[in-house]
């Protein structure tokens, strides 16, 4: 979107993500029409969905782009179209993997459709994209940067009760969030034979949200598709669901709920993150020319983009050198849990582009904070504190150093 717009203007960018979401909305309203037929059936799937998402207010992330995507494998599965199916889930896998667990609903389809025939030509239109987009970025970089590379991400060993509070925490708020729908998908069981393909798929984005035990609020997107179609199955098939005043109070908790999740959202607090980025900001444009390179020790990359200086490496945040994975307790870092090789491409990286700027923010109560601390990793304390770097600012909390 940079490129077609000519600017790193992120509205651009959020517009996209809209576009996305009301694909998914025509997909999901289009499907439920066709299933369940009914009165405004596919007006109350797609708004249901509408109202879905802009409760949770994500992010323009992958999961928000991976929607249309896999909705559309569904839909075309369900038509019996495979190829198509198959290479529309490959285009939401290469978004983000967990998009892969749309394989079970979608293998099912194809067996009870064609048998072997089916789920042979669903596999090879699903692995016939992720392999060519494996050999057009490098196969070695593609499967290391796809899957090999994020094992210690996905890994929870130490955090396993800190992953599952966090689990029952962002669940309860799921479903506090989605009580209408919720309500309509329990409708739906007795249906199950009928839907077993809608089952299969909220199953599997389940499995995708819980891969990696990190239950991020935006994972549950996943959800929202099979979750809605349910819904309007429960809606359609049970009149007390359509009953004037039943309607008054589902209508009631849906507003009530929109009310609660997004109205913080319009009046939002003190924001100690940007405060702190938007100074540090101002000081680098201040102090640095344009062109010339900083280095942001943390997870505040809006320093680079606010100032509009490029970083000096191609770490834009400590994630991969430390080991840091947010949903992780924050004691959980060090050296020694680094993606493979990400020292030494850091260091390799300060060496070919030397920053004019070092900024750690990890003393400034933002993301990171002292745990992140540049005393805790030696190579970047052993070039910090090398001599040839001194301390000349402390900008809103962190500490600013230049060149000796």
């Amino acid at each position: 979107m940079f490129r077609l717009t000519g600017t790193d203007d992120v509205g651009p960018v959020r517009a996209l993500a809209m576009l996305a979401d009301a694909i998914t909305a025509v997909l999901l309203a289009a499907e439920a029409r066709r299933r369940f037929g009914g009165r405004h059936t596919e007006l109350l799937a797609g708004g249901l969905f509408v109202l879905a998402v802009v409760v949770m207010s994500p992010a323009a992330g992958f999961e928000v782009f991976v929607l249309p995507f896999m909705t559309a494998a569904m839909v075309l599965g369900a038509r019996r179209r495979h190829t198509a199916a198959g290479a529309s889930l490959a285009a939401a896998t290469l978004a983000k993997q967990t998009a892969a667990t749309t394989l079970v609903p979608l293998l099912w389809l194809a067996w009870h459709a064609r048998r072997w025939r089916g789920v042979v030509v669903l596999g090879a239109a699903f692995v016939v994209p992720v392999v060519i987009a494996a050999l057009v970025f490098g196969w070695h970089d593609f499967w290391f940067w796809v899957l090999t590379g994020n094992g210690g991400y996905l890994d929870p060993s130490g955090a396993v009760g800190h992953a599952l509070a966090r689990d029952t925490w962002q669940t309860a708020i799921f479903v506090g969030a989605h009580v209408v729908p919720i309500v309509g998908a329990a409708f739906a069981w007795r249906f199950r034979r009928q839907d077993a393909d809608l089952w299969l798929w909220l199953v599997a984005g389940a499995i995708a949200v819980a891969a990696g035990f990190h239950f991020f609020s935006h994972y549950y997107l996943q959800l929202l598709p099979p979750l809605v179609l349910l819904a309007a199955r429960g809606f359609v098939a049970t009149p007390a669901l359509r009953s004037r005043g039943v309607l008054l109070v589902l209508a009631a908790v849906a507003v009530a709920t929109l009310g609660w999740f997004v109205g913080p959202r319009f009046f939002p607090g003190d924001n100690h993150t940007a405060r702190v980025t938007n100074r540090l900001a101002r000081y680098v444009a201040a102090h640095t020319e344009p062109g010339q390179r900083i280095l942001v020790w943390g997870n505040t990359p809006e320093v680079y983009w606010r100032s509009d200086r490029r970083p000096a490496t191609r770490f834009v945040t400590t994630h991969l050198l430390t080991g840091y994975g947010a949903g992780r307790p924050t004691d959980q870092v060090g050296e020694d849990r680094a993606v493979d090789g990400a020292w030494d491409e850091f260091l390799a990286d300060l060496d070919e582009h030397p920053p004019v700027m070092i900024i750690d923010v990890t003393t400034a109560g933002v993301r990171g904070g002292v745990h992140y601390h540049p005393d805790r990793f030696p190579d970047f304390r052993a070039y910090l504190r090398d001599g040839t770097w001194k301390k000349v600012a402390t900008v809103a909390g962190a500490v600013v150093y230049v060149p000796a």
